[in-house]
């Protein structure tokens, strides 16, 4: 009678005649397959053009062979390496480092296992003589690069001396138009304190609103010192300032009570914003502890 063989059966059997053909000798892996298998493991820019076994040995045994080899060979670059130098303008600076066609020297130990006829090939040490410097192109994107001594690279720093410039120029501009402002602040302040006219105004926190009335009095320009009063309607309180204008800034201090009420004294003041006809600040060096009053001249 006629056996019947299943299609599976005939494909696994051609499947593994195939693969007796393709290793050879089962015995230990060939140069070529440490070859092909060592170039798998090294980036893509690197081929393998010579590889030379020393010596195997099989530290397993004839049934599960585990086959330690110690080989030596040649590699070459396929495609320059290139160090970055430099970042302008978010862009790199590469200088090439290895030139395409430099061949190395590779050392190493592999160990092969046979599996399914095949051989499964790791490498425990390799050492690669002399040392591969740099990357690949594809390691930097498109367009995010430039080459050094290039026409690009003369027109990215020449854009860069450009913005760095126009930076300078608008710091420049920016430092010039505050120290303006910081003059006519000032000027502002010592007119408030020469007027000795009262100042209506507000202080409060994230809970609390207080109005109140400031009067400056007897400011001294050479010491820029004043004195003056705070009233507090809601607080049946008046108060005695003393204070220093120091640059842009009255700095004073409620130190004893005119009319006690429930103020209480100690209280620091630092106004020194100039704006939209107010002057701005805080009291006891906490922000949200708010202080104003409309400039009266």
């Amino acid at each position: 009678m006629k056996r019947h063989v299943p299609n599976w059966t005939i494909i696994i059997i051609t499947f593994l005649s195939l693969s007796g053909c393709f290793n050879g000798n089962n015995n230990e892996p060939s140069e070529e397959n440490v070859k092909k298998s060592l170039m798998l493991k090294l980036p893509p820019v690197i081929k393998v053009t010579e590889m030379e076994i020393e010596v195997s040995q099989n530290i397993g045994n004839e049934v599960e062979p585990r086959v330690k080899s110690r080989f030596k060979g040649e590699l070459e670059l396929t495609e320059p390496l290139y160090k970055s130098v430099e970042y302008v303008m978010g862009k790199a600076v590469l200088k090439e480092i290895t030139r395409k066609g430099t061949q190395f020297k590779v050392y190493g130990v592999s160990q092969a296992e046979l599996k399914m006829e095949s051989w499964d090939i790791r490498f425990e040490e390799l050492q690669i003589s002399p040392e591969i410097d740099g990357s690949p192109l594809s390691e930097w994107k498109s367009g995010q690069y430039v080459f050094i001594g290039s026409s690009e690279e003369s027109a990215l720093k020449k854009q860069y001396a450009e913005k760095m410039e126009t930076e300078r120029e608008n710091k420049e501009r920016e430092l010039e138009l505050a120290k303006k402002k910081k003059e006519e602040d000032r000027k502002i302040l010592v007119a408030i304190l020469e007027s000795e006219k009262t100042q209506t105004g507000e202080a409060g926190n994230r809970s609390s609103t207080w109005p109140f009335r400031l009067t400056f009095k007897g400011y001294d320009s050479k010491e820029n010192t004043f004195t003056g009063e705070m009233e507090w309607p809601t607080l049946s309180g008046v108060t005695k300032i003393e204070g220093t204008l120091i640059g842009g800034s009255l700095v004073f201090k409620e130190v004893a009570h005119i009319n006690k009420g429930n103020v209480d004294l100690g209280t620091m003041y630092e106004l020194k914003a100039v704006e939209r006809g107010k002057v701005r600040g805080t009291w006891n060096q906490r922000n949200y502890n708010y202080a104003w009053f409309d400039i009266n001249i």
